[in-house]
This record gives structure tokens, sequence and C-alpha cells, in this order.
């Protein structure tokens, strides 16, 4: 049952929010597992991920941000500055491996079916 200020909709029949569409696929992807999307992602697009490491899904990664407030120290002695990274830059999703880093941007379009 929708509502009539939506058109008989509901509110996730309407939106075409990223961060609405990438928290819905976060939390699908985590359900079934995390090992089942690599094993997507290799199938489907045939990205060449070690199915053999551990694996994290993060969700809105402030990357640049994160990292260079962790590694603050290691930077400053390498001569990086505070304005080399853009800290602001939030990707819609990450998977995170020991030697691998895959980042999802999305583009909400059309509804979201999962």
């Amino acid at each position: 049952m929708g509502f009539d200020y939506l058109g008989g909709g509901k509110w996730s029949d309407v939106t075409r929010e990223e961060r609405y569409f990438t928290l819905v696929l976060y939390n699908a992807i985590n359900k079934k597992g995390v090992l089942d999307f690599v094993d997507f992602l290799r199938n489907k697009c045939y990205a060449n991920l070690d199915y053999r490491n551990d694996w994290e899904l993060a969700y809105e990664v402030c990357f640049y941000r994160d990292l260079w407030y962790l590694r603050k120290k290691c930077f400053e002695e390498e001569g990086l500055i505070d304005d080399d990274y853009s800290k602001k830059r939030t990707f819609d999703l990450c998977l995170f491996s020991c030697n691998q880093i895959v980042v999802i941007e999305a583009k909400a379009h059309e509804r979201l079916v999962v």
C-alpha cells in the first residue's frame, strides 16, 4: 500500500538518491555474504578478484581522509602534505582485501529491485 501524496507509491518507489540505493545494496550484500558478491563480480564483470582473500565491504568510504588520519606521521615523513588528497571524496561502496581495493560508485536511475 502506498501514500496518496506519492501517487500511490512508497518512498522506495520514488527516490533516486544514490545513498539510498547503496545502503540497500550494502545490506543485501551483507545479508547474502560478501564472498557471494565477490563471486558475482568475478563471474559477471570479469573482475580479477582473489576469492581466497578475506574481504570487507564498506559503505560511504571517505578513504583519503581516514587513511590520512591513520597514517599521518608516515605521510609527513614522505613529504606528502594535507592538500595532496581530497579529504571529502567519498566512495559509495568499497571492497577491501589484503591486496586489492574495489571502488564502487553507484548511479541510481531507476527503482532498485533486490
